[in-house]
């Protein structure tokens, strides 16, 4: 498998989107021929762009500097360069992998506590209709006592007037 050297005239820069994802934007010539790598895992994207510009810089200090030593790059040096750079895609693999195993595990324990919540929420909603039940009646007794009482006080005044 042939590998191929991205070309950069300046360094590759991390760039945070407006969406909070994150790019690697790479200038191949002083023209202006731009490309652009997004990543668009929210947790991990940043550390993954960070890695991606570190190793296309880095990538291309190891050529410049080989360049200078050998003249130019031989068949070891693009071996070694294909290596770092199968190790490099080997651990952003990795770091995927990881991020879509923590959000599962998000996933999940929201879920339980969305379960949890509800459950609470439920039983408060029992609580209140008791309260409201139990307010209703105890409002009912009292108005009960209040109309016992009116009819006494009513039965007395008819028994006082009825004795003038």
């Amino acid at each position: 498998m042939a590998t191929s050297i991205v070309p950069q005239a300046v360094p590759a820069v991390v760039v945070k989107n407006p969406d909070g994802t994150y790019a690697v934007r790479v200038q191949h010539t002083l023209e202006g021929n731009v490309t652009e790598v997004q990543f668009h895992n929210h947790v991990f994207g940043e550390a993954l762009a960070t890695g991606y510009a570190a190793f296309l810089n880095g990538e291309a200090k190891v050529v410049a500097e080989v360049k200078k030593v050998a003249g130019s790059v031989d068949a070891d040096a693009k071996a070694i360069l294909a290596d770092a750079k199968a190790e490099a895609d080997k651990l952003i693999a990795e770091a995927e992998a990881e991020a879509e195993k923590i959000k599962a595990e998000a996933k999940v324990e929201a879920a339980q506590i969305e379960g949890t919540a509800k459950g609470i929420l439920a039983a408060a909603g029992i609580d209140a209709v008791k309260l409201v039940d139990d307010a209703k009646a105890e409002v009912a007794k009292i108005e009960a006592v209040a109309k016992m009482e009116v009819k006494t006080v009513e039965t007395d005044v008819k028994a006082e007037v009825e004795k003038l």
